[in-house]
């Protein structure tokens, strides 16, 4: 890994450990004109759903 990229890596690890990239102004929300989604959200609405199990009926 390039050492800059290393360091933007930590250096962002070493902000969220302190909160200092969350954002609650709602400015975020404004900007997109449509509610913001958590990353746990987008990464579930990312992922295969599962059949249903009367699909898996035979």
């Amino acid at each position: 890994m390039p050492a800059e990229l290393a360091e933007v890596l930590a250096d962002a690890d070493l902000g969220m450990s302190r909160d200092e990239l969350l954002a609650t102004s709602g400015d975020l929300h404004r900007l997109l004109g449509r509610p913001t989604t958590s990353l746990a959200d987008a990464i579930a609405d990312a992922l295969p759903r599962e059949p249903a199990a009367a699909d898996h009926a035979g």
